[in-house]
């Protein structure tokens, strides 16, 4: 092959994994991944090494604290819905995965006789010491896990003794895998190379998703438990140009029937909204490297409007995050790790300092990981909630 056909090859392969590669969480950035996956000589026994525990919700920013390397980001992967209290029926009586030490500060008070969302910390098996928190049920009894830097294995942790090695029965070895657990602890989304599956907890059975009408594959993203989103397309690069012309579809999980979602065809990422919308990204900058954010709101109907544009008063944010209510918006910019918070009705305004990761379930609280690899929740005045001394943590409901 020449060298252009080489570069074409690259660029084609990278449109196809691009809902992977923004979904994967690795300490180095996307030529990486692609270079993995394009040269079979490196698929051998070797296993990465340990990383940050990184809880993808929102960014794989954190990992350049460590590494150095700047990385552009962009994902959603964790469940992006609002849980349900009950989790699923297969993990009644399991022993919660959550941390028995004091290890949770609550600084500010919490509510008395009411359900509330609170960040716990986790304790992940020593074996799978490393391994990134994808998503935690709302009793804590599940954690899905997934191996850092080459994205390949996913774990469920249903209980101490059950740990399930998820594979999709088309599983291509190499290729990077996306993953997140539904709101109410059901079913675990599995994709990749622009495939999905669904693998039921209790039947311990995976269903082929089908794509939308007319295409390939796409991204996909969980709305909540009886519905996922789905944006396919190419989406331009910075490394390699080219033209975005994407759609956004809604999948649903009852009937497996496609509609679509809006008109716009600018979207490169999504943050789906409670209500069945979403909050589509869109990126105007010439040279494609995520400088000219603007976020619009997309109704359930699919009509849409400009919610906030990032590039106009911000240089490129670091981490992103938009809470489940469609208005909440964090972001962190700067080297010193500002964070901004937007509520959709007043100036963006500074809460706190951290790469922000993701908004609790009720958008009332946001996570945000420090350079120490602590984590914290803050509430929308940037009040201390809880401070933890380890990214392995998830939203768990508590009374």
């Amino acid at each position: 092959m020449t060298d252009e056909n080489d570069a074409e090859v690259e660029r084609q392969l990278r449109d196809l994994l691009r809902g992977d590669i923004d979904r994967a969480v690795v300490p180095t950035d996307e030529n990486a991944i692609v270079a993995r996956f394009t040269d079979s000589s490196g698929m051998g026994d070797e296993r990465p090494r340990r990383s940050w525990l990184v809880p993808v919700a929102a960014t794989v920013l954190v990992a350049a604290v460590a590494t150095g390397v700047s990385l552009r980001m962009f994902d959603i992967g964790e469940v992006a819905s609002g849980p349900s209290p009950s989790a699923s029926s297969g993990a009644s009586g399991a022993t919660p995965p959550v941390s028995s030490n004091p290890t949770t500060s609550s600084i500010s008070p919490r509510p008395s006789g009411l359900s509330y969302w609170q960040l716990v910390q986790l304790e992940l098996p020593a074996e799978l010491e490393g391994y990134l928190v994808r998503g935690v049920s709302p009793d804590g009894a599940l954690v899905l896990i997934q191996e850092p830097q080459a994205a390949q294995s996913v774990r469920l942790i249903v209980s101490p003794t059950d740990v399930r090695d998820l594979v999709a029965p088309e599983h291509t070895i190499g290729a990077p895998i996306g993953s997140a657990l539904s709101p109410n602890g059901r079913f675990v989304l599995l994709s990749e190379l622009g495939q999905a599956w669904i693998y039921d907890i209790d039947q311990e059975t995976y269903t082929k998703l089908p794509n939308p009408p007319g295409t390939s594959g796409g991204s996909f993203w969980v709305g909540n438990a009886s519905r996922l989103l789905v944006l396919t397309g190419p989406r331009a690069s910075h490394e390699f140009g080219g033209t975005t012309n994407t759609q956004l579809w809604r999948l649903d999980l009852d009937t497996l029937t496609y509609s679509e979602l809006g008109v716009r065809h600018d979207g490169v990422n999504v943050f789906p909204t409670e209500d069945g919308g979403a909050v589509l990204v869109t990126d105007t900058s010439a040279e494609h490297d995520n400088s000219g954010w603007i976020l619009y709101r997309i109704l359930p109907d699919g009509s849409d409007h400009l919610w906030l544009d990032l590039g106009a008063s911000f240089p490129t944010p670091s981490a992103l995050a938009v809470g489940l209510d469609g208005q909440s918006i964090a972001f962190t910019v700067g080297e010193d790790l500002r964070a901004m918070f937007f509520d959709g009705r007043y100036r963006s305004a500074q809460i706190g300092l951290g790469y922000v990761l993701d908004f609790s379930p009720d958008s009332l609280l946001l996570r945000l990981a420090q350079r120490d690899n602590s984590v914290q929740a803050i509430d929308r005045t940037g009040a201390l909630v809880t401070s933890l001394p380890q990214l392995a943590s998830g939203w768990v409901l508590a009374e």
